[in-house]
C-alpha cells in the first residue's frame, strides 16, 4: 500500500525545510542590527545651507533599529554630515549627438563625534552612481525616471551611513 501526500502537504514542508536551513546558517534579513545600548541615542546635525536629502531615510533607518533621534545635548553620539551633493551629468551621446543617458551620483561626507566632542568615526565618505536611458521625446517620463533613482539613491546613502554607525565599538 503507498501512501501520497497531498501537494499542499508537500509545499508546507518543503517550506518548513527551507525555514530550518536558511536560520541554521545564520541568515537574516537586511536592516536590523544588534546596536550596542550607547550607540542608540544619537543626534544628526546637517549643513543649514542645503536642505539635505539623505537625513528622512537616514532617521527612518535609524529608528527602525531601535536608535532614538534626540537632540544634540542629550545624545550620546552626534553624526556630523559635512557635506551632501547630488550631481546629474551627460553619460552617452549618439551619433546625432543626443543625449542618450544621464548619470547620477550621490555623495554624503560625514563623521561621528561622542559627547565630549572627541571623534570616534573620522570622516567617511559614501558614494553612490546611477545611469538611466534619458528621451528627449518623453521627458515626463524620463524625469519621473530620475526621481526614483534618487530616492533609491537616498536610501542606499542612507544604508551605509548606518551600517558605517553599528560597526563603532563604544568606550566601556
Amino acid at each position: 500500500m503507498t501512501s501520497r501526500m497531498r501537494p499542499s502537504a508537500v509545499a508546507a514542508s518543503l517550506l518548513l525545510c527551507c525555514t530550518m536551513l536558511l536560520t541554521a546558517c545564520g541568515f537574516q534579513l537586511r536592516g536590523f542590527v544588534d546596536i550596542a545600548e550607547p550607540l542608540k541615542q544619537l543626534a544628526i546635525e546637517t549643513p543649514e545651507k542645503v536642505r539635505s536629502q539623505v537625513e528622512k531615510p537616514l532617521q527612518r533607518y535609524l529608528e527602525a533599529n531601535g536608535v532614538q533621534i534626540l537632540p544634540a545635548t542629550q545624545a550620546n553620539y552626534l553624526l556630523q554630515i559635512i557635506e551632501e551633493s547630488h550631481t546629474r551629468r551627460t553619460a552617452t551621446l549618439s551619433a546625432s549627438a543626443d543625449i542618450d543617458e544621464y548619470e547620477l551620483t550621490g555623495k554624503v561626507r560625514f563623521l561621528v563625534k561622542d559627547r565630549a566632542d572627541e571623534i570616534v568615526l573620522a570622516e567617511q565618505t559614501v558614494i553612490v552612481e546611477r545611469t538611466y536611458d534619458y528621451d528627449a521625446d518623453n521627458e515626463t517620463a524620463s524625469e519621473a525616471q530620475e526621481q526614483q533613482l534618487r530616492q533609491e539613491m537616498n536610501l542606499q546613502l542612507a544604508s551605509q551611513i548606518v551600517r558605517f554607525y553599528t560597526a563603532i565599538q563604544p568606550a566601556q
